[in-house]
């Protein structure tokens, strides 16, 4: 039961609970999450869609839900015939019937009025065992990237029957995945590097030709026409700029770290242009040439974010997949998150004159990102030393004033101004001669 409730000047809400003492509710009004106590089938989502009635579809690793509104409306399984319990990406044809990729498992298509599913294999013109995601065009075909080429259906609102495009034999190895930018030109990405397809004409493109790595994984466009591709080994994520069929510049966003056993697990661009990263440790926001780090401690329901499970809102706001359910972030007032600063505050400076030992605490007077936060300190002018604690102790002061300076830091943000104390040290009785 709680007795009482306080929202404070930075929009944290702290709640009274009857004998369970006080605490304090991370992302007030910017975040929420869903798990399967609210009825997902799975915590692991693998993909998030938006249809064109409002309804939000969800894959799992244990099958399809749709949200509308606040209410979870109906879930798919594989025992209900979805072809597979990992359902790894989704697409919705002009129709309004949603297209599910599940790994393993087949291609299946849900009907917009009736809800049944529809399953698509060998029989349909999808011959491979493994199909790794989709892409619906301009044109409203229906492309998969599976392990032996790229598959098309010209008309999958009609018959929906698939056909091996002409393609390059190496493509027969795997193609990962597949985006179109805004002059209708294919992009395909292998492990032998990127593809574009544009008037039937083929070009590959690797690391001989611009590209910062041989491995690009999952491409996002974005609104100037640069591809944003993510690597498929690593945590890098490079900017391609093309003139025509020429590769001009590739930059890196994030760098390749050949030591780093880290890896990006989505990108993409919401309805601001901001571009969001998703890793295992939480996510990170790029606007206006500065990084913005949000995890757990900010309300995220969970660090370990998931391949390709982000979407964007024409809000402003995100949804976030992650090994522990999925979040909705709003940012406020629709505004870019701006990064942290803690000031701190020194709450206590004691001096032992007998001992001439120095005892200090301190903290933030910001309570978001709290356990984040990280302490330096210095002692008269000297160089500064980084505080495991929010207290320390200062021995071997000499006779007379003596100045102390705390600064803080939130992750890697911006570091806050210095606040300061003094102390005076008496001398002892034979250092007045």
């Amino acid at each position: 039961m709680t007795t009482a409730a306080l929202e404070d000047r930075e929009g944290s809400l702290w709640i009274a609970l009857l004998g369970g003492g006080l605490a304090r509710w991370l992302g007030n009004w910017e975040w929420e999450a869903w798990t399967k106590k609210q009825g997902l089938p799975s915590d692991l989502i693998w993909s998030i869609r938006r249809d064109r009635k409002g309804a939000l579809w969800v894959g799992t690793s244990l099958g399809l839900a749709r949200l509308e509104g606040r209410g979870l409306l109906r879930t798919w399984t594989k025992s209900e015939g979805l072809g597979g319990d990992n359902v790894r990406w989704l697409g919705e044809t002009s129709d309004g019937a949603i297209w599910a990729v599940m790994k393993p498992g087949s291609v299946a298509r849900i009907d917009p009025v009736s809800a049944k599913i529809r399953l698509f294999g060998a029989s349909d013109g999808l011959p491979c065992g493994t199909s790794h995601r989709g892409f619906i065009d301009h044109l409203d075909r229906l492309w998969i990237a599976t392990n032996c080429g790229v598959f098309r259906s010209d008309r999958p609102s009609a018959a929906g029957h698939f056909n091996r495009i002409d393609q390059p034999a190496s493509l027969g190895i795997a193609v990962w995945s597949i985006a179109e930018d805004q002059q209708g030109t294919m992009w395909i990405t292998t492990p032998e590097g990127l593809w574009r397809l544009t008037g039937g004409q083929w070009r590959q493109y690797g690391k001989a030709d611009g590209l910062l790595a041989d491995d690009p994984y999952v491409i996002a466009i974005a609104a100037d026409g640069a591809l944003w591709l993510r690597h498929r080994l690593g945590a890098g994520v490079e900017r391609v700029e093309f003139s025509g069929d020429r590769l001009v510049r590739s930059t890196a966003i994030v760098p390749v770290d050949a030591m780093s056993h880290e890896v990006t697990a989505f990108h993409g661009f919401d309805a601001a242009g901001r571009f969001w990263r998703g890793s295992a440790n939480g996510v990170s926001v790029l606007a206006g040439g500065s990084w913005r780090y949000l995890s757990m401690e900010d309300g995220l329901i969970w660090n370990d974010t998931d391949g390709e499970a982000f979407w964007a809102d024409a809000d402003g706001s995100v949804w976030i997949g992650t090994s522990g359910g999925l979040a909705h972030y709003r940012p406020p007032s629709g505004s870019s998150p701006g990064p942290l600063v803690g000031e701190p505050v020194i709450t206590k400076l004691q001096m032992d004159q007998k001992s001439r030992i120095l005892h200090a605490e301190f903290s933030s007077l910001s309570y978001k990102s709290e356990q984040l936060v990280r302490f330096a300190f210095r002692l008269d002018g000297d160089h500064s030393t980084d505080a495991t604690e929010r207290v320390i102790s200062l021995a071997g002061l000499g006779p007379g004033r003596h100045r102390l300076e705390i600064q803080s830091q939130v992750r890697d943000g911006s570091v806050s101004t210095k606040v300061a104390a003094e102390v005076q040290v008496d001398p002892k009785w034979w250092e007045t001669w």
